[in-house]
């Protein structure tokens, strides 16, 4: 199976006591040890530091140390990169369907996931399966 992860799911995994902790860890585990093929969109890459690094912990996550915790985490993800074309293809769906605000985010991992799908099977699939923060995008051949 191939999935591509949204940045809620890795921030749960790698906060002991993040309420959904329990929930991501093994997907993040299974993609580690390639029993599934993980995805993330460049995009994801960038807020995730913005939200590690900003996390109200008690021992704050400082911008070195979320470097090599991202770096250390996604070393068996293959990361999807959006183009501009694929970013105004996004803002020209979101405004038609007139989705507002921080809908767009979720647009353009979407469209990361869609572009996964076609990247990886020759063809794109009409839409992403969404699950909870999670995007499966291919079954298994």
């Amino acid at each position: 199976m191939k999935v591509l992860f949204d940045t809620n799911i890795f921030v749960a995994a790698m906060i002991e006591s993040h309420p959904n902790h329990p929930i991501s860890l093994p997907w993040i585990k299974q993609a580690r040890s390639k029993e599934i093929t993980g995805y993330i969109s460049t995009h994801s890459i960038a807020e995730l530091y913005a939200v590690i690094t900003r996390l109200p912990l008690i021992n704050s996550i400082n911008p070195k140390q979320a470097q090599e915790i991202i770096i250390n985490n996604l070393k068996t993800f293959n990361t999807i990169d959006l183009g501009s074309d694929d970013y105004l293809a996004v803002l020209k769906n979101v405004s038609q369907l007139n989705i507002v605000g921080g809908g767009i985010y979720d647009a353009i991992i979407a469209k990361a996931a869609w572009l996964a799908a076609a990247q990886t099977t020759g063809k794109p699939i009409p839409t992403p399966t969404y699950r909870p923060a999670i995007y499966q995008t291919l079954s298994n051949p």
